[in-house]
């Protein structure tokens, strides 16, 4: 009986020390993390299981003070030891995301990875609208196809082409591509126009990444990738891009050799419209046909 009272006093002792902590954090007075908050919670219910184990064989009050006491700093060490060891291999295995976050300073923001890996790049020449070349050495530029219009749909996966033409007159060599596209919410906040530190993040993120493959393209072809994903876009996300509290942003690396061996490369980022922008009535005219209307990129 006296057990059970005991164990009951912990837990509503545990509830109380969460609930001033909680009200510290939402305050922002706090500076331990959540995880570590649970840490500590699990160091206190690890110290009442030895306290409750203590209770139940016939044992000297003097020995079980040494081992409750020895325990709980055992207990303590062990937690301390694996807050640093969780620590260290965070920052040997770094989440992109996290990395992201870390580094938006100025805004509160949350970023959302949509597409995963490096994917595929491939090499055409039966695009007979690209074939614009210039009277330039070769160079690549960026170039959307879209296997479905709009892009962001509720309920569905975001899905996009990219082509990074060659619009020069020479060939380019090893040319390689790296991208992803990435969903950002900011959290109620109406997004500025550029956000310097969205940008800065996300071409961190791509430094980082492995080129699929390196292809030589000639003048007027195109090395391009596609990029779906692999989750659904919800009602919610739709809502806040179309009031403009979240962006989709699309973001990738190509990197070539022009002539005389010469190494170039392109960097992209650029965030999508929301397509409802472009439906609103304008006089007389019809509303546009939102399965045809080419979507408005702007850069970051």
């Amino acid at each position: 009986m006296e057990s059970a009272r005991t164990l009951a006093a912990s837990a509503t002792l545990a509830a109380m020390c969460g609930a001033i902590y909680e009200y510290l954090a939402l305050m922002g007075v706090a500076d331990v993390t959540p995880a570590r908050a649970v840490l500590v919670c699990a160091w206190f219910f690890g110290s009442m299981f030895v306290w409750e184990m203590l209770t139940m064989p016939r044992w000297s009050k003097k020995a079980r003070r040494w081992t409750m006491g020895l325990s709980v700093i055992l207990l303590a060490l062990v937690s301390i030891g694996s807050d640093r060891l969780t620590i260290r291999w965070q920052m040997q295995h770094p989440s992109e995301i996290i990395a992201m976050r870390d580094e938006l300073r100025h805004l509160d923001i949350s970023v959302q990875q949509l597409t995963t890996g490096t994917g595929s790049q491939r090499v055409t020449s039966s695009q007979p609208e690209i074939k614009e070349v210039t009277q330039l050495p070769g160079y690549l530029k960026l170039k959307f196809s879209y296997p479905r219009l709009p892009v962001e749909q509720a309920n569905a996966p975001a899905l996009l082409d990219a082509y990074y033409v060659n619009y020069g007159s020479t060939y380019v060599h090893g040319a390689s591509v790296r991208g992803k596209l990435f969903y950002v919410d900011f959290k109620g906040v109406h997004a500025p126009q550029h956000a310097e530190d969205v940008e800065t993040s996300i071409k961190d993120v791509l430094a980082k990444m492995e080129f699929p493959g390196r292809s030589d393209v000639a003048p007027g072809d195109a090395v391009w990738s596609s990029y779906e994903t692999p989750l659904v876009l919800t009602e919610a996300m739709i809502q806040a891009m179309n009031l403009g509290t979240a962006r989709i942003y699309f973001a990738a690396l190509v990197e070539w050799t022009g002539v005389n061996g010469v190494a170039d490369h392109v960097t992209t980022c650029k965030w999508l419209q929301p397509s409802a922008w472009s439906n609103e009535p304008r006089g007389n005219l019809p509303k546009p046909d939102m399965s045809k209307l080419e979507p408005v990129w702007h850069e970051c």
